[in-house]
Parts: C-alpha cells; sequence; structure tokens
C-alpha cells in the first residue's frame, strides 16, 4: 500500500480552497491501494472530515511556530514509523519542514505551489534570506522531487522567482456539477429569493489578497449610475470590520447581503446571475471550477492561471485588477445581455463536462503518485 502524507498549516476548513483541492486528492484515490495522512495544527472539523474520507490524521501543533525546530525533527519521527512514501506538502513552512528533513530520510516531497512562495508581504527580509538558504539546501541536496502548479501561469511565475526546482508539473484541479441540494440552508434560500435584482456572488475569504473592497467599489460606482444589483457575500476573514466601515462609508448597506461561511458554497449558485473574483493575486482558486460546473458567468480581475481558463474556456470576462471602471463596465454588459450571459455559462458548463472534469485530475494526481513511488 502506497503511503501519502499532506503536510500542511493554516487550514481552516471552510472557505479553505487548498483543504479542498485535499480532500480531492484523497476522494479520488483507491482505499485498497492507498493511504492518505494529513498532518496539521489540528481542528476537530477537518479531522473528522479526512477520517470520513478514509484518511488518517496527525497532529502536528508545533508547524505553527515561527522557527519550527520541533516540528522537524518531530514530523521525521513521524514519517519513519508509519513509514510514509511520499510527503506532499502545501505552503512555504511545510515545504521547509519536509524537504529539510527528507535530506536525511530521504522519501519522496511534493512541493504543491498555490501561488505564494518565498517573495510576498509577509516575510521580513531577514525571514526571505533563511528561507533562500534553506531552499538552496533542500534543492542542491535534493530533498524535494516533484513540484506541482494549479496551472501554466503559476509555474511560470514560480521558475520567475526561483530556478533551483528541476521538475515541475501543472495541473488543473478541474470539476464536477454533482450537487447535493439536500444541505441547502433554507434561510440562505430565503435571503437570496427575496432580491429582484441582478444577483452578482463573491466567495472568499476577507482579506488582503482577495480584495472584496474592489466589488464593493464597483456596486458603489453601479449605484451611482442607478443600476439594478445586489451583491452577495460568501466567507469571513481578518478585514470584516474595515470591510462593514467601507460599506457605511459608500452607503451601500441595502445592496450588500453577507451569507457567512458554509462549506459547499457551489449549491447555490443557481440563485445567482454572475460571480465576480477581486483578488491581487491567485494561483488558480477552486471557485473557478465550482462555478463553470453550475453554468455561472464569471468575471475576475487579470491574476494567475484565471486568464488561461477563461479565455480557452470562453465562461467569463476580465478585466486589469487597477481599472475597476472595466469591471464595472463588464458587469453592465452581461446585466443588459442576456444572450452572452446565457453563452458564458453554458461554454463553462461544456468545458468541465468535456476537458476540465475531476476524471482527469484524478488520473493526473494518481499517475504521478504511482511513478514517484516507482522512481
Amino acid at each position: 500500500m502506497i503511503k501519502i502524507c499532506h503536510l500542511a498549516d493554516h487550514l481552516n476548513g471552510k472557505v479553505d480552497g487548498i483543504f479542498t483541492h485535499i480532500k480531492m486528492i484523497i476522494r479520488s484515490s483507491d482505499r485498497s491501494k492507498v493511504l492518505h495522512y494529513l498532518c496539521f495544527q489540528g481542528d476537530k472539523d477537518i479531522e473528522e472530515e479526512i477520517e470520513n474520507l478514509g484518511g488518517k490524521v496527525i497532529i502536528l501543533p508545533e508547524i505553527t511556530s515561527k522557527v519550527p525546530i520541533k516540528a522537524i525533527f518531530k514530523f521525521t519521527r513521524i514519517v519513519r514509523s508509519e513509514n510514509i512514501q511520499i510527503v506532499h506538502t502545501h505552503y512555504l513552512k511545510p515545504y521547509i519542514i519536509a524537504g529539510f528533513c527528507n535530506i536525511f530520510f530521504k522519501r519522496k516531497v511534493v512541493f504543491n505551489y498555490h501561488g505564494i512562495f518565498i517573495q510576498n508581504e509577509y516575510y521580513n527580509l531577514f525571514e526571505k534570506a533563511l528561507y533562500q538558504i534553506v531552499h538552496f539546501t533542500i534543492t542542491k541536496f535534493r530533498g524535494v522531487q516533484l513540484v506541482l502548479t494549479p496551472s501554466i501561469f503559476s509555474k511560470k511565475k514560480l521558475l520567475s522567482e526561483t530556478k533551483l526546482f528541476s521538475n515541475i508539473i501543472s495541473y488543473y484541479n478541474g470539476g464536477n456539477q454533482f450537487l447535493d441540494n439536500n444541505n441547502l440552508n433554507n434561510s440562505i434560500v430565503s435571503k437570496i429569493e427575496s432580491v429582484g435584482s441582478f444577483r452578482l456572488i463573491y466567495v472568499g475569504r476577507i482579506d488582503s489578497e482577495k480584495r472584496v473592497d474592489r466589488a464593493i467599489d464597483i456596486i458603489s460606482q453601479l449605484k451611482k449610475e442607478n443600476v439594478d444589483i445586489h451583491l452577495f457575500i460568501f466567507g469571513n476573514g481578518d478585514l470584516m470590520d474595515e470591510i462593514r466601515s467601507q460599506i457605511e462609508r459608500l452607503n451601500v448597506q441595502k445592496l450588500i447581503t453577507f451569507l457567512g461561511i458554509v462549506k459547499n458554497p457551489k449549491i447555490y449558485f443557481n440563485y445567482f446571475d454572475t460571480m465576480i473574483l477581486t483578488s491581487d493575486r491567485e494561483g488558480l482558486p477552486l471557485v473557478i471550477w465550482e462555478a463553470m460546473s453550475q453554468g455561472l458567468p464569471i468575471i475576475s480581475t487579470d491574476v494567475g492561471g484565471v486568464k488561461e481558463i477563461i479565455i480557452d474556456a470562453r465562461c467569463g470576462l476580465l478585466f486589469n485588477k487597477n481599472n475597476l471602471k472595466d469591471g464595472s463596465l463588464l458587469i453592465k454588459r452581461i446585466i443588459r445581455d442576456d444572450n452572452l450571459k446565457k453563452t458564458l455559462g453554458v461554454n463553462g458548463l461544456n468545458a468541465i463536462k468535456h476537458k476540465y472534469n475531476q476524471e482527469n485530475f484524478d488520473k493526473q494526481i494518481n499517475g504521478i503518485y504511482s511513478c514517484l513511488v516507482k522512481i
């Protein structure tokens, strides 16, 4: 049996694309041949979900330390005691921990890049320098065997930051059309259906990367132009207070409804007209696939791998993240052209059916694992 351990930190199990990505991988595996572990900081809801999928959970609270020396030693013991063959890392710190450990325990380590590496605003100069040294050491001594990126754009972006990785493969998560409508919350449905305006939906964390403030600025502009529109928001986050203050300042309280966090927001997508994404950066957000799978047109900032899917599938419209006027123009275009809205939705749905489906993703990922074990 192949034993694969996913090592991750910062999982929250709510509006969490990386956790969804991990679940997709575990769900696709043959339980008689593959056993997946999730090693992370701990969370009861996440632990229950992984166990229900047939996986095992390992709690590593030391992974949250700024300098995770204890996590390195403890994870080394875990890999040896559980006889883990493949370590699939998510985020930078897990990559550092597993890659450094692997210099000594010599297993197969996969780094899953999700759009952010060492060069970002979260690390100071000292931290960046330290991570660069460790990254060089890991690659020099073959502590990592493979890097996965969720789009071709992500691969190019990672290569522009570091040329040290020798083996990088791009993948697409894709999506499926399955809906479990039994989990619909009637209270949420009632809130949505009570609005007769054009229904715009945003799904994501309320943080500095996702930039929901842009969507609110667009709503404010459309209000000035007397456009009949309403923005619904699935999500929560650190900037919630700032966003509520912005809404009050712009006097658009009646045009925006917060729907909170739900585990499977796509079951509500049929109640909306268009999805909007306003991120500063992305790898390739899973909500793109979810919108396409439900025939929901997409308006998005031109970031990450979003463009390569939107253009190829012809399922949405793009605008420059610094040009909100163009964003508002695209929304008005879809409102006025119902045929365009329907065409974009159908195109996305067909792309999921025939090209960007979960079956193709499953074959690629499971094929990668099999090849790594044979090397």
